[in-house]
């Protein structure tokens, strides 16, 4: 879990994914535009969620959504439901139940 990239009065967007490629990977696309915060479990993305948020945006890959969707999308909409949330996924085209695609 971290925060590498703190450009002052950035939007601050929070990745979860188990997939340490895909934080790095979405650490390097975003880091000159966002501060970016990222998280490989749900524990520490609702940690995160708890100290650091509110988010601009959430960002999870879908690869692991049995147990990042389920662990933060109600505490998003709970505590912080202005928070756009997007779900990365290279195979599917189905959004979990519960989630509108927009």
């Amino acid at each position: 879990m971290s925060d590498k990239s703190s450009l002052s009065g950035a939007a601050r967007v929070l990745v979860v994914s188990e997939d340490d490629k895909v934080l790095r990977l979405a650490e390097a696309e975003l880091c000159d535009r966002f501060s970016v915060f990222t998280a490989n479990e749900v524990a520490g993305a609702l940690r995160l969620l708890e100290e650091e948020g509110p988010f601009a945006a959430v960002l999870t890959d879908q690869a692991s959504r049995a147990t990042t969707i389920d662990g933060i999308l109600p505490e998003l909409i709970g505590r912080h439901p202005g928070t756009a949330l997007m779900l990365l996924d290279a195979t599917s085209t189905r959004a979990p139940h519960g989630v509108t695609v927009h």
